[in-house]
């Protein structure tokens, strides 16, 4: 992982936009199997672009309230590296699956990182609340929820929720997070990246962790 600071495009529908966020120095990449999402990727437009990536990226599969035979047969036919499940999956759900899991948590308050204090698994991805929506909102939640998620819970923290290339440098200044997370602050239209938001995002958070290092 580059510079200390993990990177994660998600909404990626296509070889160009992934092309171009590897090359933009990312570390991961986001798919979305949610159907109801406008970035939703289908498996077998799955199965064809992750034939062409590089193995070396890292691909998380995004799910949300899905049946575990179903994660079990997306982790097997694509090889996910990890599965972001970001519905109301409890603690009992995510340590029966035979994959690294990144919890997603939609912030509303304080509440919404206590209650998951007990989970297992790699990463909590925060992001901000919406009724209708599971990620890709466009909009921050109150940072200091962020601030507070390192100290309550066990895993390290990815911070997401309308992150963007004109703040990601605050946030990572601000929070300090494990990695950050962007889909609708880098895009065109909904499931449409524009590729020089992309490097101007990652340069930038990459820019604030190497400050934040040398000020530490």
């Amino acid at each position: 992982m580059s510079n200390s600071l993990l990177v994660k495009i998600c909404g990626i529908r296509d070889l160009h936009d992934a092309e171009c966020a590897i090359d933009a120095d990312a570390d991961a990449l986001g798919f979305i199997f949610y159907p109801m999402s406008p970035r939703f990727l289908d498996l077998e437009k799955a199965r064809h672009l992750f034939h062409d990536l590089p193995k070396q990226i890292m691909k998380v599969g995004v799910f949300v309230d899905e049946p575990r035979e179903f994660l079990e047969r997306y982790i097997e036919e694509l090889r996910l590296d990890y599965l972001q499940l970001h519905g109301h999956e409890s603690s009992e759900y995510c340590s029966g699956l035979d994959a690294d899991i990144i919890k997603g948590l939609r912030i509303r308050d304080r509440n919404d990182i206590t209650s998951a204090a007990d989970y297992s698994v790699a990463f909590y991805l925060l992001d901000t609340f919406n009724e209708k929506e599971y990620g890709g909102t466009g909009k921050t939640f109150d940072w200091q929820i962020a601030i507070e998620a390192k100290k309550v819970l066990a895993s390290p923290i990815i911070l997401s929720g309308g992150l963007n290339p004109e703040n990601v440098a605050e946030a990572v200044r601000v929070v300090e997070p494990y990695g950050v997370d962007v889909s609708s602050g880098v895009e065109i239209s909904p499931g449409v990246k524009d590729h020089m938001k992309i490097r101007e995002f990652i340069s930038r958070a990459r820019e604030a962790r190497s400050n934040c290092d040398r000020d530490n």
